[in-house]
């Protein structure tokens, strides 16, 4: 029997379908015969097609993104990493492609991603703040927003998460913290001063 191979046939009406065709070889009678096996595959080309066009959007989707986008397996794996994410950190996307998210936590915050990924494996989503390592090795300030993939029995297959840098904002936090340490200071000192001159 040959192998199947696809063939295009077009109907009475002129419509063209798509079609898989395969060939074999009998006897009857001691004489040769071929007998053709036609399947139309139209739905499936159509299905095909509409899978390739959705993957494409999707795609683009994770590749025009103004946030991170983080994938992992259940062993907590990176398995998608998008171009902003990759920026964020100083890489490049392949790089960190097979890296655990571990590698990137930083030392104090590592009993919480624990936490955090039981929660992943339980179904839970979660926000929280992270701080993850740069490739010239400091660390960069992000809003996390984790959810669970599951299986359709329900088990636990990985984690999708959205990334967004907040460097620029904590840097602002601390700037007006140290400006109103400082300016409280100041109101001190000069209450301190009025005071002492009152006594005088």
């Amino acid at each position: 029997q040959g192998k199947g191979r696809e063939v295009m046939f077009r109907t009475k009406s002129g419509r063209l379908i798509h079609t898989l065709m395969s060939l074999s070889v009998f006897r009857l009678n001691g004489e040769p015969h071929i007998l053709s096996n036609v399947k139309v595959v139209d739905d499936l080309k159509s299905a095909q097609r509409k899978l390739a066009h959705s993957e494409e959007r999707y795609r683009l989707i994770v590749e025009t993104a103004n946030e991170g986008i983080w994938g992992v397996d259940a062993q907590g794996i990176t398995t998608l990493a998008n171009r902003r994410l990759a920026d964020m950190l100083g890489h490049e996307p392949r790089e960190m492609l097979g890296q655990p998210v571990e590698a990137f936590v930083h030392p104090d915050e590592l009993a919480d991603f624990h936490d955090q990924m039981t929660m992943r494996q339980r179904g839970l989503g979660d926000h929280f703040e992270r701080r993850y390592r740069h490739k010239k090795g400091h660390y960069v300030q992000v809003l996390v927003a984790a959810t669970p993939v599951m299986d359709q029995d329900g088990l636990h297959t990985g984690s999708f998460a959205m990334i967004t840098d907040i460097s620029e904002r904590k840097r602002a936090e601390e700037e007006i913290r140290r400006l109103n340490q400082s300016l409280e200071q100041q109101v001190a000192e000069r209450t301190a001063s009025l005071a002492a001159t009152v006594a005088e």
